[in-house]
């Protein structure tokens, strides 16, 4: 029981933050913290026998390419200021929902205080060119039937559709971020 009431919390946690304020025309109200949740598309790490040696959202081409930092970029080019960024992997959710310990494996997550919580775990669907093996070659069927960059700026395109009262300004989209040493990566 715990442990679907913490999960229900941490999903509804973003819906219950103070409400946007819809009448900005070009800056919105800044974000100060967005916490990532997901599965191998928000944060892979290097695993050598799969031939991915890279530490972002699997198989975006390079880290401002992944769905995670295409919607940083554009909440920081949409409103003006840099929000801290948590990207936390919870693939072990995903294989292990029954017996997760979410208390546990959540903590730091809950901890962070997240503005906004953005959860991403999924399929792509059938759209063939959103694929990574649609723009390149890959030694792993499975690094290759993640999303590529054209996958990953649609995820993106979809979560900023979905955030209320911001500003999607598909331009910004794809662009790369400000360095900023306000990330925060966690890894299971």
């Amino acid at each position: 029981m715990m442990r679907q009431l913490l999960l229900t919390t941490l999903l509804t946690l973003s819906a219950l933050a103070q409400p946007w304020d819809t009448t900005l025309s070009e800056k919105q109200r800044p974000v100060g913290k967005v916490l990532f949740l997901g599965n191998s598309i928000t944060r892979h790490g290097p695993l050598a026998k799969i031939g991915w040696m890279s530490d972002w959202g699997m198989a975006a081409s390079a880290k401002e390419k992944d769905y995670v930092h295409l919607v940083a970029s554009s909440l920081t080019k949409s409103t003006g200021a840099t929000p801290e960024v948590m990207i936390k992997n919870v693939a072990g959710f995903e294989r292990h929902h029954t017996t997760y310990d979410l208390e546990e494996n959540l903590k730091d997550a809950l901890e962070f205080d997240a503005d906004l919580i953005i959860v991403a775990i999924g399929k792509l669907g059938k759209d063939e060119e959103n694929y990574a093996r649609s723009e390149r070659k890959s030694a792993h069927m499975g690094v290759a039937a993640h999303p590529g960059d054209k996958g990953m700026q649609a995820i993106a395109q979809a979560i900023l559709k979905a955030i209320p009262g911001s500003i999607l300004r598909s331009r910004d989209l794809g662009q790369t971020p400000q360095p900023t040493n306000r990330t925060r990566d966690t890894e299971p």
